[in-house]
């Protein structure tokens, strides 16, 4: 109540008005007249929804009529009227999109959905919104519809109500909504502060409804976890590094890998694994992580600044074929228990959770041509896989095949033949002169490992077999110029004594020298091998292979 045309005879009382006699104020009432009140009311409260009309009850009772000297009761009259009051009122609630995990890592987009909802009685004409937002842990990306303002920190939308791409191009009904879409970057870690969130907030103020009354301001608060952990995993080739200008390896060989790990932070990776993926065609032998990296190590949590290395070992089969590219592969990753997946500390850079290393496969090769001599890997050539432990002359240069433009002597050894620069374990002794004898010297060399290695038993020995070919159609159809066997500290077949304790041995044979035409050249292959002879084709698994050019004169 504020007021009326008359003053009420008492003071309001609860929500009642009382005058007791208005004749007093405005006089008699005569049959047909009439007398007015006009009362003033404030309104200062929304009725109950969902009826926006509250009533307001007019009630005449105790009226007497006179009539002469009589009186008369007078029936009650009562009458009511209703008025609508305006109460304009919005309510808004903002929630994170859910993650896979509960927490969101640096460089991850979120998306917060605000939900904006008419709850009064009048229609919403003009609804102002306003996001703010941590800047130092989140950068704005995208909303629909699209912001008035973008400020760092602040997203400001002036209204709702108005056309695209600001707005929904429409009135908010009572009842109705409003669907706000706004995506963010998570640009650092939380986990420092207390809480661990990085908080968004949204406010409705200023919304106005169809009658230009504001309705009160609403807000609603979301934060989301964010987390950084920095894993990282390197890795490199311990051993065997043969004279070869690339990571390689020879086909029966140990392959050891370094592999070194970690965690550049800020925060802790929890729920760790490292896993390897070994070449095709390789064998786990083991390493110094858990033992079975091949299958997953799980290292649990690594704490921000750690890091460490261990040891992979593989073994490469003799069935490896020589310039077989051996791809191994390690990772690191969070999220992962020996019973299942979990969720870990979100990693922001990916691009060093992985190391491949390549190793290629090397082994010694001839250099007669072909065709017609078996040279290339393709022919059933003539190769050595391991020639680490004897061979013919100076130490051996391995190549990927015999048209190895990477070959270590600089060129490969069919440029276009017998360009092998470490062929030097054949020795001549020219002229070779048809019907007369010839001598050929052979330099077998070892490592120097003697009885370990070395003795009478035939799987111990080293073996020399010598091929020439005088129709140059080929060795198949020559038998071999000489075979010779042998080993450290023993007797050899040509009646020559090789001491124990040392590493090399000169073979010389003498032979008759074939008629060919004057000034023409004989090619011969000679195979040094270990605990079988060979052929003079196809692999063997330790020694070397060199190949000759051998000028006769004939007259």
């Amino acid at each position: 109540f504020v007021s009326a045309s008359v003053a009420p005879d008492a003071p309001p009382v609860a929500d009642e008005v009382e005058w007791e006699d208005l004749t007093r104020a405005l006089g008699d009432i005569a049959p047909g007249e009439a007398i007015s009140l006009t009362v003033t009311f404030r309104a200062v409260g929304c009725p109950p929804a969902p009826d926006p009309v509250t009533f307001n009850k007019a009630k005449v009772r105790n009226a007497i009529a006179m009539h002469g000297d009589e009186e008369f009761d007078v029936h009650d009259a009562i009458d009511t009227a209703g008025v609508t009051i305006a109460c304009p009122e919005v309510e808004v609630t903002k929630t994170l999109e859910p993650l896979e995990c509960a927490l969101a890592g640096v460089g991850d987009v979120v998306t917060f959905t605000i939900h904006i909802e008419n709850v009064g009685n009048t229609t919403i004409t003009e609804l102002p919104l306003e996001e703010t937002y941590e800047a130092d842990c989140m950068a704005f990306t995208s909303a629909t519809p699209e912001p008035d303002s973008v400020d760092a920190g602040t997203l400001l939308w002036h209204d709702l109500t108005g056309p695209a791409p600001h707005g929904f191009g429409v009135d908010l009904a009572p009842g109705s909504s409003f669907t706000v879409i706004v995506t963010f970057t998570i640009t650092a870690s939380t986990q420092a502060q207390l809480p661990p969130l990085c908080d968004n907030e949204v406010l409705v103020s200023g919304a106005t409804d169809e009658y230009g009354v504001v309705a009160p301001e609403d807000s609603s608060q979301e934060g989301v976890e964010t987390a950084d952990a920095d894993l990282f995993i390197t890795k490199t080739q311990m051993a065997p590094t043969p004279a070869y200008p690339l990571p390689s390896a020879y086909p029966g060989s140990l392959v050891t890998y370094t592999l070194t790990y970690g965690n550049n932070g800020p925060d802790p990776a929890t729920f760790v694994v490292i896993s390897d993926a070994l070449p095709a065609g390789t064998v786990f032998v083991d390493d110094t992580l858990c033992g079975h990296v091949n299958t997953g190590c799980y290292l649990g949590t690594l704490q921000a600044g750690f890091s460490d290395s261990f040891e992979l070992t593989i073994l490469v089969p003799y069935e490896v074929l020589p310039g077989t590219v051996l791809t191994d592969e390690a990772w690191i990753e969070s999220g992962h228990t020996p019973s299942g997946p979990r969720c870990g500390i979100p990693d922001a850079n990916p691009d060093n959770n992985r190391a491949t290393f390549d190793t290629v496969v090397v082994a010694d090769f001839g250099d007669a041509p072909d065709p017609p001599y078996p040279t290339r890997l393709e022919s059933n050539g003539a190769y050595h896989a391991d020639i680490t432990k004897e061979w013919l002359g100076e130490p051996v240069s391995p190549e990927r095949s015999a048209v190895d433009p990477t070959d270590p002597d600089g060129w490969p050894n069919l440029d276009p033949y017998d360009t092998d620069g470490y062929d030097d374990g054949v020795i001549p002794h020219p002229p070779y002169i048809c019907g007369r004898r010839g001598q050929l010297s052979f330099r077998v060399t070892t490592s120097g490992l003697g009885a370990a290695r070395y003795g009478p038993e035939p799987d111990r020995l080293l073996y020399l077999r010598v091929w020439w070919d005088t129709d140059r159609e080929g060795w198949d159809d020559d038998p071999p110029l000489f075979d010779w066997w042998g080993a450290p500290g023993m007797v050899c077949s040509d009646g020559s004594v090789w001491p124990a304790g040392v590493p090399d041995h000169v073979v010389t044979k003498e032979f008759h020298v074939p008629r060919v035409p004057d000034g023409s050249s004989i090619w011969i292959r000679a195979r040094l091998s270990y605990g079988e002879p060979t052929d003079p084709y196809g692999p063997a698994r330790f020694g070397e292979v060199e190949d000759h050019e051998i000028v006769v004169q004939c007259h």
